[in-house]
Parts: structure tokens; sequence; C-alpha cells
């Protein structure tokens, strides 16, 4: 039996520009607007040309770049929890999950791959992140192809270099094809050929973009079957999104005069028959360019998208209620394993995190679990956390095991200064949300 699962790409060529002061304006681009119940799931958001000079290179050794923590910010006070990063160059993709989701999430991996001077540069290339999710395996893959307009087989040459040198730890899935559904997005670089800038301008400006269809070059290379074969692509109904002078909506007026081209795009693969008596399948909700965005000279292009995964009982594991706790108190908890299949190994740990969490390395402290079956009966293990001297708000707890999945999450509950015996009900702003029962 399968239940829908709804995910949110978005690829964006951001010219080496850092990232806005306001952020709220990027919420919508994001799918974080109207009933948050039709919010995705799942947003995985890929860039290309991030500022990657010397001082900024040194600087991101040391700390995540400018992009990474204003998404992690924006996305945060929305229960999105970055699951995973991976950068290379000015290349950058990250993975966001609702805060509920985390349970169903397990065996995330990355890849990187050269393609700029024959692989020699990190200035073209592609990035990975895969995982298990749901009783299904996704992998999404953000790329920047060869540029200029005479380069399709280059562009080709580096799409097939990606696709056979990237791999994962996974037996059933060690390469990107394996997986049961593979998202394909970036600044692929294919033009438009044969007309003028004049022309294809005076089509855009008609809304006869269908007419320009025919001569763009990823289409003809994938009707070649020479380029992301299998693969599909929603309609483009929505203007070329390359190239533009900066803070306008004017395609390129400079001496280069560059003819416009849908660069950026969002492609989809999928195993249908890969689980007996059921068919795996896609559907695209939305693809569209966002014209409002102009800091680049390429506009943002987001899909959104239903996927089928398989219905999934409750999480590994589940947290007892609970209660308020208090600075300076020891305060008890208790979770238990709802499989028998589990062994803890002694490497498990259980976090406890503000409500609004970033990543999983966001933790406020933390425990030890217990090792071995004996103590993770469905009778529970309860453990204390001593003395706590952590600031008044609201907070959870995660189990996480050594390989970092999150097995279960507790329902947010808030640390109270010293004792007081008025009841969380009586606060205004409560956050409180349960999970400890999630199903899908």
């Amino acid at each position: 039996m399968t239940t829908p699962f709804k995910l949110l790409l978005c690829t964006w060529n951001v010219g080496d520009t850092n990232p806005p002061k306001e952020t709220a304006d990027y919420l919508p681009m994001l799918g974080i607007v109207g009933d948050h119940r039709e919010w995705p799931a799942m947003i995985s958001i890929g860039l290309q040309e991030v500022k990657n000079d010397a001082s900024q290179a040194f600087k991101n050794l040391f700390i995540e770049d400018d992009w990474t923590i204003m998404y992690k910010e924006i996305l945060s006070k929305h229960s999105y929890i970055m699951v995973k990063s991976v950068k290379l160059g000015a290349l950058l993709l990250l993975t966001f999950l609702q805060q509920r989701y985390l349970p169903y999430v397990s065996n995330i991996e990355k890849d990187t791959t050269k393609v700029g001077f024959g692989g020699l540069s990190s200035n073209k290339g592609g990035l990975s992140i895969r995982m298990d999710l749901c009783g299904v395996n996704i992998v999404i893959v953000n790329c920047h192809l060869a540029a200029h307009f005479a380069k399709t087989e280059e562009r080709i040459i580096d799409y097939m270099t990606i696709l056979e040198n990237q791999s994962f730890k996974n037996d059933e899935s060690s390469t990107i094809l394996d997986h049961d559904y593979v998202f394909w997005m970036g600044d692929l670089n294919f033009r438009l050929n044969e007309l003028t800038k004049d022309d294809i301008i005076e089509r855009i400006e008609d809304r006869n973009l269908k007419s320009l269809w025919q001569f763009d070059q990823l289409r003809n290379a994938q009707d070649e079957g020479l380029i992301l074969v299998g693969f599909q692509e929603g309609v483009l109904d929505f203007p070329p999104t390359y190239k533009f002078d900066i803070d306008t909506n004017t395609y390129d007026t400079s001496e280069k005069q560059r003819k416009p081209a849908w660069t950026d795009r969002i492609l989809w693969w999928v195993q249908s028959d890969v689980f007996e008596g059921t068919t795996m399948k896609t559907d695209q909700i939305l693809y569209t360019s966002h014209s409002e965005y102009k800091k680049s000279d390429h506009k943002p292009v987001t899909a959104q998208f239903n996927i089928q995964v398989l219905q999934s009982s409750i999480a590994t594991v589940i947290f007892g209620p609970m209660l308020d706790w208090h600075q300076g108190e020891d305060e008890v908890f208790s979770y238990c394993i709802q499989t028998d299949t589990y062994n803890s190994n002694g490497w498990d740990w259980i976090g406890l995190y503000k409500a609004k969490f970033k990543d999983l390395n966001d933790y406020v402290s933390y425990m030890w679990a217990p090792a071995g079956k004996a103590e993770h009966t469905k009778k529970g293990v309860t453990l204390t956390f001593e003395s706590m001297q952590f600031p008044p708000d609201w907070y959870c707890l995660c189990y996480v095991d050594n390989k970092k999945n999150v097995l279960g999450i507790s329902e947010t509950f808030e640390i109270r200064p010293e004792f007081d015996s008025s009841t969380s009900s009586e606060n205004e702003g409560s956050v409180q949300t349960d999970h400890s029962s999630d199903e899908l």
C-alpha cells in the first residue's frame, strides 16, 4: 500500500552573489505559503555559482557558507531540519525535511564529481544526496554543466561523467540509476538553436513559448538518446530563465547579447515496477520559474511533486509523554523500541534539542542510550538528565543511532525557570507538537 509524499526542488544559479538581508520573501518560492498541511514534506535546494573566491573558500573551511546559513535559519522556523548538505567549489546542495518525518529517513549519503577542465576543476560538476525514505529510496542530483552555446557535446560528456562516477555504500542502490526515484536538476546550460535573439524575444513576448521547444538543445539530445534517457520533464510554459541584466527582468543587453534559453531545469526518472503488485509514480504538481528574484542573471526554477512511498507504521523508537521540565532539577524520561529486530550497539544517543532546531548537530545536550536488546524491551527504558541548567524554552528529544539516523522524536515540552507550579497551557506562544505516534 502506498501513500503520497510531497517534495519541492529548487535550482538556482545565484551568479556569485550573497544572500539577501531580507529573507521572508524566499518562503513562497519554497512552497511555504497558506495551510501548513499543504507544505512540502521535503525541500531540496541546488545552487550553482555560489561565491567561492579564495577568502570565501578559506572561511568555509571553518563555518558554513552564507546561503546554507540563510536557508537553515528561515526553514527551521517552520520546523524543517537540514538532513544533509554537500558543497563542491561553487556548487551547493541542501536537503531539508519536516521534523515529523525524521524517523522515516535513513542511510543518507552524498557524493561529488568534478567535470571542469577534464575533471581537474570544481567550477563545473555534480553533487548528489541519496536516502531511504518511507520504504523507498531516492537520489537528488544538482549539476552545473559546460557553458556556451556550441558546447552541447561537452555537456553530454559532463552528464555521463557524473552518472558513471557517483557511487554509494548502499548495496541495493549503489549508483544513481539504481534508485527508485531519481531527480536531476541544475544549470544544465543547454541553449536554443537556430533562432536569433530577436526571434526568441518576440516569441516570448507573444507568449508563444511552445514554438521554442523544438529548438531546445536538451530536448533534441534526449530525443536522440544522448542524455537523460528515460527522464521526464514538465511543460516549459515559463519564459527562458537565462540571461538577464542584474536587478531586472530584461534579457541580456550587454555587448555579448546572449540569447535567452532554458538553462535551468528539473527532470525525474522512476522505476515504476520495482515493487511487485504496486506501480510507483511521480505526479508533478508545479514547474515554474520565479521572475521576482533579480539578484542573478538566472531566474530560480522550482518543481513540486507527489511521489508514492510505502505506507509505514509508527517510528522505531517511541518516547513516553513529556511533562514540563525545570531548571536545576533531575528530569526523567522514558522510551521504548517498537521492533524486536533492532539492537543498540552502545553508540546510540539521545539528543536534547530546541523545538525549532536546524540540524542534528544543533543539540543542546546528549546522553548515551544503553546497549543491547535487554534494555530496550517494549516495557521501556527510563533515563535521567541530571541537574538541568538549560535556558527556559521549548525542547524535544531525538533518539539517534550510530549512523546518525533519527529513530524517534518526542513531543515538545517546556523547560521552566526553577520550579513553577503554573501549567504549560497558561503560556502563550506554545509550540507544542506531538511526534510520538506520527504515522504516514
